[in-house]
């Protein structure tokens, strides 16, 4: 009786990638989702609480919010297709943005401090910071 109750609960929501999964592997996979999800927010948590740093720690909790998102949409393409057609694309979007946080992080600790902040602030031409003081210009 279970195992029809479970199989007719995956029909409802489309059946995800991990149908052919046994029904212990998908418990492992939202258990493991559900851990690194408590230890991003108590994570972020701690970032804030010690909130001393601010134009560092801003780009480092936007990077580490990407990981419950991509455990919800990994565990709900495993359950639903339905449901993962849906957050697939705001997967990508803060994707996207996290790579953009990430190079902004990257400019903040690899460039001198006034020269991370223009270009952070968008107060100058990024192509002259690049190719040095030299004048040359990538358009």
């Amino acid at each position: 009786m279970a195992l029809d109750d479970f199989k007719t609960s995956q029909n409802l929501i489309g059946g995800g990638t991990g149908k052919r999964l046994g029904h212990l592997v998908l418990i492992l996979a939202g258990v493991s989702a559900l851990v690194a999800t408590i230890i991003t927010f108590f994570s972020v948590w701690l970032q804030s609480k010690n909130y001393r740093k601010p134009l560092l720690q801003r780009y480092v909790v936007r990077i580490l919010v990407i990981i419950p998102i991509y455990c919800a949409a990994s565990f709900a393409s495993l359950v639903s297709l339905k449901a993962a057609f849906w957050i697939e694309p705001f997967k990508d979007v803060y994707e996207a943005f996290t790579i953009y946080a990430f190079t902004q992080l990257l400019f903040v600790y690899t460039l001198p401090l006034p020269t991370a902040l223009s270009i952070a602030n968008r107060d100058c031409d990024p192509g002259s910071i690049l190719l040095g003081a030299s004048g040359l210009s990538l358009s």
